[in-house]
């Protein structure tokens, strides 16, 4: 930069960038550059909480496999009845996906294409995963 000159353009001023090296073994996939990318620019925040009633052992809210499909977004849905979640496949592969939640003790399924981003509607009475847009209309 020029002292006293005016830019046209975005991204003025000074601009910092990290980076985070992942040592691994096998091809690029192994390391999940994709999960190690977020964690990097949304790190883990610990804040205080009340104590809960219940048995906290009792397991995870939600898990996805594969390891190539990742999970992004949770939410109930406005009423309260179904959940949202929307996710991509991140390693240009097709699969299978099998959403579980060891705290309601249901499972979903469903196919996603290479490089997809997916949103599902998870109906809490058992039933089948619903397919929306990323609106959340039924497709």
């Amino acid at each position: 930069m020029v002292p006293g000159v005016t830019y046209h353009y975005t991204d003025q001023g000074t601009q910092t960038t990290r980076y985070r090296l992942l040592p691994h073994e096998g091809g690029w996939s192994t390391a999940h550059p994709d999960r190690a990318a977020f964690e990097l620019q949304e790190p883990l925040v610990g804040r205080p909480a009340a104590p809960q009633e219940g048995d906290w052992r009792k397991g995870s809210l939600l898990q996805v496999t594969p390891d190539n499909v990742v999970l992004s977004v949770a939410k109930w849905t406005e009423d309260g009845r179904d959940l949202v979640v929307r996710g991509y496949e991140a390693e240009g592969r097709p699969g299978h996906v099998v959403v579980t939640s060891e705290v309601l003790d249901l499972r979903w399924e469903g196919d996603v294409q290479a490089h997809e981003i997916w949103t599902w509607r998870l109906p809490l009475d058992g039933g089948a995963a619903i397919a929306t847009n990323l609106l959340e209309e039924q497709d």
